[in-house]
């Protein structure tokens, strides 16, 4: 053997087997590289690879060979939320799993695993397998198949010849199950070409290109020129003090630079009790005041794009209600800029409550009905009067004696029906259909406890004052409870994953995944400075006008930077000039509001100041 092959072959090990040498992010990216280059690409009828439409029905991704969840399915859910088998082939049953697979689902991705166990199958089951796929050969036409295993590969399994898109990886390593499922989603590019023949159906030199960039890749530091090493070293440094000064339970962080996903990671558990579950990456937290600028706003940009209103027009010409009042003059502008005057909050739920204890009359009961059909907790259902009397209350409630920067929530609980008014349809309907889900972005909604697993749904705090309970899946905002968890200034949930889609989606100036959402005109008008004296875009918040002490964020950040943090102790900033994206979600309140230790050790400005000094990396793409 070579030195370079022995080399090639160590490194790989290392990368494929952490446990091994402990493997490092320069070793990782190595392997990634060469990867890469053995992603080819055979069939592609009708363009299907990359998937661009994630609307309409789910995949379903079939994965043959063994019974567990592999890397290939695991990487496939960072990009939408899909349905998942393994079938192992020594299961008698599994053709027939199959075949019934194929014909009840018509967006299917299948790949093929572990050529060894294929090989050493009896001669009964092979047929049995063979049959299936010739049984089914429309079906399995319609299916995106992606083979794990050498070039070889493409004469073993079964139904290949006839495979209408095909992708083989050229390995069977946790990298290429990776890039195997980014080529498909269009994150990575791929020009890979067989070098033999494998006659009559694959020649030498077979192999088609497509390009990527077209969503988020995963990869490591080194492929923006960072260290891999040094990054993990001092997040992981950050992170620990954190939960060590138990100013969080747990938390994830993201950091996407130039398109890439560098850096991923999940830490902590859920709570301080240690034999609570871990963090993990695809559990949601409470976003809290980011739902401002992740909620309502993308459908106003959108709205605004399509002249729909106007950001100088009167409040009041969208919220009748105003007119006549000393709200009737300030703009939507204004309101998003948090300019208008409005007080910051109005503490709604106090007014519910009896002095000794429980709640008034007609206010509040155990079970639903016509009336209480409002759900705020478990079993806790609100009249349906009090959204109307919340309303009234913001009307009458004076406007601030000057007009001048003060953060409020008010204008951003009227907003989704504002938007209601304005479209004839459901805001938490446009939101979800016009933007999350062709995102991608599928574990990112209102009311996580109506759509998703309690074991992936990370618990915000003890609620003492209200509803007397630990508090997850519900909204933490008492006002946004009120509301039934969907407002516009909180009661968004998500994952850094998810969450990292919508950024991107802003950052690229209004397009992602193949589809354009907002104009790159919108996004650089509600993201620059509006009012002298303030620091606010509209909705965004963004550095100090002038530097000095009081803001969360790093001080290197350019001034066209933009982000949002939210009270439950979450945060992200879009830097356009650096390409860059740092998502921080944590549950800092848990067990107590009370704890104000992300604020006192500066977790976020500390997270946020590592991306801006990173250390130089050995490779780079």
């Amino acid at each position: 053997m070579s030195l370079y092959r022995f080399l090639l072959f160590m490194l790989s090990a290392a990368a494929l087997t952490p446990g091994l040498w402990g493997q490092t992010s320069a070793d990782g990216f190595f392997f990634r590289r060469q990867a890469h280059d053995g992603m080819i690409l055979l069939r592609n009828a009708s363009t299907a690879i990359p998937i661009l439409d994630l609307s309409g029905e789910r995949w379903v991704v079939v994965s043959l060979g063994t019974q567990e969840r592999t890397p290939f399915q695991e990487m496939l859910l960072y990009y939408t939320d899909l349905d998942w088998v393994s079938l192992d082939y020594r299961d008698g049953s599994a053709p027939f799993q199959l075949a019934q697979l194929l014909r009840t689902h018509s967006r299917v991705i299948l790949s093929w695993h572990n050529e060894p166990a294929w090989q050493g199958l009896s001669a009964t089951l092979k047929s049995r397998w063979e049959a299936t796929v010739q049984d089914e050969i429309d079906a399995y036409q319609r299916a995106l198949v992606v083979v794990f295993g050498p070039e070889s590969a493409l004469t073993g399994f079964p139904g290949l010849s006839t495979a209408a898109h095909l992708l083989l990886a050229s390995g069977d390593s946790r990298t290429h199950e990776q890039l195997a499922a980014q080529v498909l989603m269009g994150a990575e590019s791929c020009s890979g070409r067989l070098t033999k023949d494998l006659s009559p159906f694959f020649l030498r030199g077979n192999g088609l290109r497509i390009n990527g960039g077209f969503r988020l890749s995963y990869t490591f530091p080194e492929a923006v020129g960072w260290s891999g090493a040094d990054l993990a070293s001092r997040v992981d440094s950050v992170v620990q003090r954190g939960i060590e000064g138990r100013a969080f339970p747990g938390c994830q962080v993201l950091i996407a630079k130039e398109g890439k996903v560098i850096f991923h990671k999940a830490y902590g558990h859920h709570t301080y009790n240690q034999e609570t579950a871990p963090v993990s990456d695809l559990d949601v937290y409470d976003l809290a005041s980011i739902t401002k600028v992740t909620g309502p706003l993308p459908v106003l940009m959108s709205l605004y794009d399509q002249s729909v209103l106007s950001l100088d027009a009167p409040f009041a010409s969208y919220w009748p209600e105003f007119s006549g009042t000393d709200k009737q003059a300030f703009t939507l502008r204004e309101a998003l800029a948090h300019q208008a005057g409005l007080v910051p909050y109005i503490v709604f739920y106090r007014e519910l409550q009896k002095g000794g204890g429980g709640f008034r009359g007609r206010t509040v009961r155990a079970d639903s009905s016509g009336s209480y059909a409002v759900k705020v907790y478990e079993r806790m259902y609100l009249h349906k009067r009090w959204r109307k009397k919340m309303w009234e209350e913001i009307r009458d409630t004076a406007l601030l004696a000057e007009k001048k920067y003060v953060y409020s929530d008010l204008s951003f609980m009227l907003y989704p029906d504002m938007i209601r008014r304005l479209t004839g349809r459901s805001y938490e309907d446009i939101l979800t259909k016009e933007f999350l889900t062709p995102l991608g972005s599928s574990r990112m909604c209102y009311n996580p406890w109506r759509h998703t697993g309690v074991e992936n749904i990370v618990p915000t705090e003890y609620d003492s004052v209200f509803r007397l309970g630990l508090v997850a899946g519900y909204v933490h905002d008492e006002n946004a409870a009120l509301l039934g968890g969907v407002s516009g200034h909180a009661g968004l949930f998500a994952n850094a994953h998810d969450l990292s889609k919508l950024l991107q989606m802003y950052l690229n100036g209004g397009q992602y995944g193949g589809k354009r959402y907002l104009s790159q005109e919108v996004l650089e008008e509600f993201t620059r400075y509006q009012f002298e004296g303030n620091r606010r875009g509209l909705g965004f918040d963004k550095p100090l006008r002038e530097p000095g002490e009081g803001h969360y964020i790093a001080p290197q950040a350019s001034a066209s930077s933009y982000g949002h943090s939210g009270f439950t102790g979450t945060f992200f900033w879009i830097d356009p000039k650096e390409e860059l994206i740092l998502i921080f979600l944590s549950n800092r309140v848990f067990p107590s509001r009370a704890n104000r230790g992300l604020y006192e050790l500066k977790i976020r400005e500390a997270l946020h100041s590592i991306c801006y000094t990173p250390k130089s990396a050995i490779w780079k793409n």
